[in-house]
């Protein structure tokens, strides 16, 4: 997810403002010449444009067009026209304003010319004198695509449009833009959609070791769900672990041929064992405060893989705890918002190998010849295999309800409306073999395609 400001975005109300500036007409005439240099400033949210100025005339003529991302139909379209003046500063034209919501009650599409009206910090002043200033019309065509009417359909028919997208194009960025919508739309859809591609990927496995371990649609979707849920958590539970490391590594290298000088292989051994011990007490703790989506996730995970490989349960849990959320913040905190500096080769080395040790406790397997001097290691694996085992059910089970539960971090706006395009560009693209079969209603078909096609052309040209 990108670094710019969090919030809670109503995937409702998200869409696509397209803003025509046509023309004006009978504007105030603000040169000695008796004419203007008009253009328009226009501001929505965040986002602002300019037209560019029509010399010498009252009746301006700009014929622009401007995309804006909508957060908010409550938000306000706000236009002014100036007129420009180059030795001096413009000069204030006339204002007009629109609130989103009047374009979605009008059908989302509206062309017609307003009154254009005194700035808003003047039209107190200029109703007391009961005399309005005629400043003209302007010409306005606004077109609003709300991204719901689209995506609505990923929801529809226990979510087989998605995954007819989830296998036609099994990408990261499609596991990451399909989890972000979810998650936008409620914690429960998002819960859905992973379980529903865990559910499949269960069912089509013979081999119960291999369940969950390739780069399927399940293992990304689970992987971008984890990203999305560990935001603020990992970071809350690691931090302090990892600061530690990276201020004082201490000797922890255990493989003779990368042992520094002067080193005791022994010694470096039990400190590791001892550093894993830290790094184990710290995460199996902290599911009492896991955010809810990760508890909902891991619980359907467990059920599911219960009812066909139930010995696997305890592994698959620790596949998504361990391999898709903690063992990669441990092994490139910089990457997760652990910490600003990246670690120092001797802490990089400390914090591979104190994950390299937890993943193989999760895995359910112990370290072998191909890495033999890990063996040392596999006594504290047997150790807490159980301890583990119980942890990560009662877990999944939710029988840990004690605690705090911490936020998940929301979808920013900027990155939501970038996976809501995406996602409709392949809706659109590949209409006929992800949308098309899905529909419940098939005589939404071709509306639904059209709006797809205009929309797409919308996104190719902001």
């Amino acid at each position: 997810m990108d670094s710019d400001h969090y919030e809670t975005v109503d995937l409702n109300a998200v869409g696509k403002l397209v803003l025509k500036v046509l023309e004006a007409k009978d504007t105030l005439a603000m040169d000695i010449t008796g004419t203007s240099d008009p253009y328009c400033k226009v501001f929505f949210e965040e986002q602002n444009y300019r037209t560019k100025t029509i010399d010498r005339t009252l009746d301006p003529i700009w014929n622009e067009e401007f995309i804006f991302n909508v957060r908010s139909t409550s938000s306000k379209l706000q236009i002014e026209v100036w007129d420009y003046d180059m030795a001096s500063a413009d000069d204030f034209m006339g204002y007009f304003e629109i609130n989103v919501m009047e374009v979605v009650k009008q059908g989302g599409l509206v062309e017609t010319w307003y009154d254009l009206e005194a700035h808003p910090s003047k039209q107190e002043k200029e109703a007391k004198k009961k005399k309005k200033k005629n400043r003209g019309k302007i010409h306005l065509s606004m077109r609003l695509f709300q991204y719901h009417g689209m995506t609505k359909y990923l929801f529809e028919n226990n979510l087989a449009s998605t995954m007819a997208i989830v296998h036609h194009a099994p990408k990261d960025q499609t596991a990451e833009a399909l989890a972000h919508v979810f998650y936008a739309a409620g914690t429960k859809p998002l819960v859905d959609l992973v379980s529903f591609a865990v559910l499949e990927e269960v069912n089509k496995t013979v081999q119960p070791e291999t369940l969950l371990r390739g780069d399927s649609m399940a293992t990304k979707l689970m992987k971008a769900s984890s990203k999305l849920a560990g935001k603020f958590f990992v970071p809350s539970v690691l931090t302090l672990l990892v600061k530690n490391v990276m201020e004082n590594p201490g000797h922890v290298e255990v493989d003779p041929s990368k042992l520094p000088p002067g080193d005791n292989i022994t010694a470096n051994q039990e400190a590791l064992r001892a550093s894993c011990q830290r790094f184990l007490e710290a995460l199996l703790a902290s599911f009492n405060t896991a955010p809810i989506l990760i508890q909902q996730i891991a619980g359907w995970l467990g059920g599911i893989v219960q009812t066909k490989f139930p010995d696997q349960v305890v592994q698959a849990l620790g596949g998504y705890l361990f391999l898709r959320l903690f063992c990669p913040a441990i092994s490139t905190p910089e990457i997760y918002g652990i910490c600003k500096d990246v670690p120092s080769p001797e802490a990089r080395r400390h914090l591979l190998l104190v994950a390299k040790v937890l993943q193989t406790l999760a895995n359910g397997v112990v370290f072998g010849q191909k890495e033999s001097y890990m063996v040392y290691l596999n006594s504290f694996i047997e150790t807490h295999r159980q301890i583990f085992a119980n942890q990560v059910w009662a877990f999944a089970s939710g029988q840990l309800t004690t605690g705090q539960h911490l936020t998940t971090a929301p979808v920013s706006f900027v990155t939501l409306i970038q996976d809501l395009d995406y996602v409709i560009k392949i809706m659109n693209d590949s209409f006929p073999q992800v949308v098309q079969p899905w529909l419940i209603d098939q005589t939404v078909a071709v509306p639904l395609k059209t709006v797809l096609h205009d929309f797409c052309g919308i996104i190719d040209h902001q």
